[in-house]
Parts: structure tokens; sequence; C-alpha cells
């Protein structure tokens, strides 16, 4: 086995309450796929029967890591989780988490895990190096992820060393959009990978890992990983922010017009709230809190001490968090949004879905569409956060008003009628990251309506930091179309590669001379020669085969126009007025799909292309699912 790999995977039948320790795929299949979504991808498109649904027994929910996982290299700390997507039946679930979960599994021994079945039981995994074993969850059924990670760790007998990864509630519940969250401050939150979990009844896994990741050349990896830093300390002097958690930019966000508030309808909102947050935050006791081998330390652990919540203490990252669950219906206090973000992590729940439908039916009860008769009493002013928590319950229990929204965006709006099917924010009948898209630039809006895990971040563009390994020296005007479909294109197929390696975007965004550092960092950990062109053919391919996945899936392109019509529609007023996607968005997708040599009319990839990126004989699932190691061919 090459280094940065350690060779094992863990495959666990919750059925039969079974755990085996299996092998990674072969070193031609890794060096084609590499690891995280890249090989991630690959194990699940090639074992899934045809017509699989995300909760079959025999559909894996795959944790992997990269191969710089857990090693030296700065922000070593990503670990995905892929599988099916429970409410977009085209796309893949792809989402990640860091902190030190991913690293403490490959010190194990173990470079992802293959989770089967359905439990009879709600079971827990623990992982100690090489000790594995399913135990009874029941003493922690009911605990929000907060307590029981805090638990886990002080029943196994070591706080420090041991990282959980679990759900909430809201995953218990089965409930659309439920995360799992790891080491408090961090979570797996896009495709309802939290309700897979609930449903197979898995509360967590616990992991502890004492070895190491074995380097290929140590010297030359150290090497490489220094410059890596420095290119990271250039970085922070260009945009100090990278130097602090991100909760304290949010002033400097709402002057940017990046904050959405009252379901995307009071754009000067966020002037006002700018100006109040900026007066509290000094006041609150603000640590950072980073992930293994990081020095960017985005995330924070907050003890509020004005408003209403003094004394609530929220770690995560927090900022698209407390959009969501908070400045969305109209909370003005930022430390009563703040234990909005700290409630939503502590359920485990994913406020860009659960969020948006209480935002939905916040606008509609101030319009007059919604009374207290039809929400069974609730309040639902702007800004009430008490009836928002209530409504949240209800949604999870499925209970009064709730019943009607504990389902798809579409039937929960059929379900509400008088309009509520224009006034939910979405793409593709789903949660999109929250932020005000369009106050970062009208790229990062596409990048979500584009990407091929359905609408999550898969492209980091040059309209916040530039990247000058992609020929921009310069942020391009984040209000202007021109060129952004191939900034789209360009900064994607970068993030895939980047997203195979087991390393934290951040870490990679806008750093001088990535492009060289990265598969250099590859080649001394694992012994793969890799150049930037193979990097970046890897990239495209990843594009290419989540794509295809969807064509055979009867994916249409009029999908990638599926976004409700708010979000394209010219910003009346504040920060970011006038601007708009939807007079660019037919343009932008032509010339998107022209990089990528896919069909105009129907999006789907040309025969040269899959010829080109070896896709053109490639299978998606048998009715006998084929071994882990099954190569393309």
């Amino acid at each position: 086995m090459s280094g940065g790999y350690m060779g094992k995977l863990l495959r666990v039948d919750l059925t039969r309450g079974t755990v085996d320790k299996v092998p990674l795929p072969g070193e031609e299949v890794r060096r084609d796929w590499i690891g995280g979504i890249g090989l991630g991808l690959h194990m699940l498109f090639q074992t899934i029967r045809t017509d699989a649904g995300p909760d079959d027994p025999d559909t894996p929910m795959i944790l992997m890591t990269g191969p710089l996982t857990g090693t030296k290299a700065p922000s070593s700390s990503d670990w995905k989780i892929i599988t099916l997507r429970s409410d977009l039946p085209f796309h893949p679930a792809v989402t990640q988490a860091h902190g030190y979960f991913g690293a403490r599994l490959k010190h194990a021994g173990y470079d992802g895990v293959i989770l089967l079945g359905h439990s009879p039981q709600p079971v827990y995994l623990w992982i100690d190096d090489d000790r594995v074993e399913l135990r009874s969850a029941a003493k922690y059924w009911g605990m929000d992820t907060f307590e029981t990670q805090d638990a886990l760790q002080k029943d196994l007998g070591d706080t420090a060393n041991i990282s959980v990864a679990c759900i909430g509630p809201a995953g218990e519940a089965q409930m659309r959009g439920a995360s799992i969250r790891n080491d408090r401050s961090y979570g797996c939150s896009k495709g309802s990978v939290g309700a897979i979990w609930g449903a197979r009844r898995l509360k967590a896994i616990a992991v502890r890992g004492t070895g190491e990741v074995p380097i290929h050349d140590p010297a030359g990896f150290m090497a490489v990983c220094d410059e890596w830093r420095e290119g990271i300390k250039d970085l922070q002097a260009r945009y100090p922010r990278r130097t602090a958690p991100t909760i304290q930019a949010v002033a400097t966000f709402c002057k940017m017009g990046r904050v959405p508030a009252k379901n995307f309808t009071d754009h000067e909102f966020q002037e006002r709230f700018g100006r109040r947050f900026a007066e509290d935050m000094p006041k609150w006791k603000i640590e950072p809190v980073g992930s293994w081998e990081c020095t960017i330390r985005c995330h924070n652990d907050t003890l509020v001490t004005t408003g209403p919540f003094a004394g609530t203490r929220s770690t995560g990252f927090t900022v698209e968090v407390f959009e969501g669950a908070g400045t969305l219906i109209g909370i003005e206090d930022p430390g009563t949004t703040i234990a909005m973000a700290n409630f939503y992590d502590a359920m485990g729940a994913d406020p860009a879905e659960a969020g948006r439908l209480i935002a939905l039916c916040f606008e509609m009860y101030n319009e007059g569409l919604l009374t207290k008769e039809d929400t069974g009493g609730l309040d639902l002013t702007w800004g009430n956060d008490e009836a928002a928590r209530e409504l949240f319950v209800l949604i999870m229990q499925r209970e009064g008003l709730g019943a009607k929204l504990a389902c798809s965006f579409r039937e929960a709006c059929a379900n509400l009628g008088r309009g509520a099917d224009q006034r939910i924010q979405h793409i593709k009948g789903v949660g999109f990251n929250d932020h005000e898209q369009r106050g970062w630039g009208l790229a990062f809006l596409f990048g979500q309506l584009v990407s091929g895990a359905g609408p999550t971040w898969q492209t980091f563009g040059s309209e916040a930091i530039n990247e000058p390994d992609l020929g921009y020296a310069e942020v391009l005007d984040p209000a202007s179309p021109e060129g952004k479909a191939e900034m789209t294109f360009k900064t994607q197929t970068k993030k895939m590669w980047e997203d195979c390696l087991g390393v934290c975007v951040f870490a990679c965004w806008g750093v001088k001379g990535i492009t060289g550092i990265t598969p250099r960092a590859l080649a001394a950990a694992t012994g793969f020669a890799m150049d930037w062109n193979g990097a970046r053919a890897l990239g495209e391919r990843i594009i290419h085969l989540q794509r295809l996945f969807a064509i055979s899936r009867g994916y249409r392109r009029e999908l990638d126009l599926d976004i409700s019509p708010r979000m394209l529609e010219p910003i009346p007023n504040g920060p970011i007025a006038g601007r708009a996607l939807g007079p660019h968005l037919v343009r932008m997708l032509d010339e998107y799909y022209t990089l990528l040599d896919w069909d105009l009319r129907t999006g789907a990839p040309s025969e040269a292309v899959l010829k080109k990126f070896g896709l053109d004989r490639y299978r998606f699932g048998r009715q006998t699912p084929a071994p882990a190691t099954a190569s393309p061919a």
C-alpha cells in the first residue's frame, strides 16, 4: 500500500450487526479517483442497484477520507459522506465536515466506512484502533448532538482523544434536512444524511486512533506543506478575515449585502442588523475553533453576553446557520440569532430546509395569508424566535401546522396553498446554502444551480477572493455576468480536485501557487505522479460523472433553471440594489454547457467528452451489487 492510505475500509452491516475490515480499492482505481468525493462516488455508483433508493438496506452510505486527511498538510481534516439524496433523486448526496473525526478515523487505521442495512434498535459504532464493535445506543437516543458527544466521550473514558459524529432529535425523527454533527462545531448538512442515519437507527460513530498516516516521501512532503503554509499566510495578509472566526466578519458582510432577511424580502434589514452586530459582538467572549492542522480557525465558541439570550454558549460555524435560523424570520437581536443557530445545531438540522419552510410561514402570516387559526395559535410575527422553535418541533413531530410542512417543499406548498409556491425560496425544490448569494456575486448563486450534488458548495468563485492560479489576478465584479460561466467551470474543476484530497477548501481558495502545491503534496504523500493537468482532468471527470449519473436517472436541462422567481429578480433596494441573475441565467448556462461539451438541449455530456475522460463505458449500478474494488472498465 502506498503512502497516504491506510489500506482498509470498515464494512458495517447494521441489519446483521456485523463489522468487517475490507481492502481499499486497488492502486489502479485509486490513481484514477484518489479519494474523498472521487473515490466515494466511484464506489457508490459501481455498487448501487439501478433502481436503488437512499433508504434501501443495500444502498451504501460511504464515509470517505482523502489521502491527505490526518497528515501534516494544512487543514487536512476533511471527511465526506457520499450516498443517494432522499430529496433529489437525480443527485448523489455529497456532504463534508471537518474537525478531528476524519483524522482520527485515519489514525485508527481506516480510510472510510461503508454503512449498510437497518439496525432493529439504536446503535453506535465504536472504533478504537483495531477494536471495532456496534454497541447499544438506547441510552443516547433522544439526546441532542451536544449531549450525545459529551455523554459518549465521558462513558468511553477519554474526552480529549475521542471524536464523535452523531445525529440529534431531527435525525432520529427522520426530518428532512437532518444533519450529522461531529466534534461539537462541525457537521455534514446537505442531502438529509442525518435522516438516513435515523432510518437506519445509527445514533453515532465514536473513534479514537493512535496511529499515523504513512507518507511516501516524508522530507519532500514536509517541504511542500511548509510552502503551502506560507501561501496561506500570504492569503491571510491579503484577506485579514481569514485570520479570525468568520462570525467576526458579519458586520462587514451586512454592508456588502450578504445577509438575507425576512425570507429574502427585506434588503435594508441587514444595514440595521449589521450596526447592532458591530455594537454587541465586541462584548461577547469569542474563541476561535479549528480542525486538525488548521491555522485558519473559521469556526467559533461564543458566549453571548447581551440581549435576552445572555449566557448562551454557541459552538459552530454559526454564520450561515444564524441566517437560515434567525435573520430569515426577521430576528434583529444579534444574540438571539446566535441562540437560534445553537438550537439548530443541537437538534442536528440544516436551517436551509426546515428554516426555509418556517420563513415561508412567517412571510405568509405577516401578509395575512395565514392566521392563528392556521398556525394553531402560534404568533408568527417577524422576529418571534419562540414561535419559530415551536414550529420547528411541530415539523419534527409532524403535528399541527408542522404536519403540513413535514414533506418536500412542493408538497408543503400544495398543503398550504394561498400562493405559498410563489414564496418558498428554493433551488430544484430544496433549500440552498444560506447567505444572500447575490451579495457575494451572481456566480455564487449560479454555482448552486449547476452543482452536481444538488444545491451545495461545489465551487468557490473569484467574486470574493481572487484565484491567481486560474488567471484571476483581481476579484471579479460581483454584479456582472461576464465571464462568470467560465469562472464557475474553472473553480468547480479545481474544487472537485481538492475535494478528493482530504483538505479544507479554505486552505486552498485563493492561495497563490496552490495548483502546483496540491499535486506535489499528493505525489509526496502517495508516490503517485501528479501535476496540475492531471489534477484538473480529475476535477472535470467528477463533474461529468455526476452529470452522467443524473442523466441516467432522467435529468433534464430545465432542472438547471429550476429556482424560485424571487432569486432571479432585481433586488429593489439595500446594499446590492439592482443586482439580478435572471436576465443572464440562460446565456450563462449555455456558456457553461459549451465549456463542458454538454448538449445545449438536453444537458447530457457528449460521447466525445465521455470517451476523453474514460466514462463512455461507465455503469451506474447493477442488479447485484459489485465489490467495492470494482473498476469502471
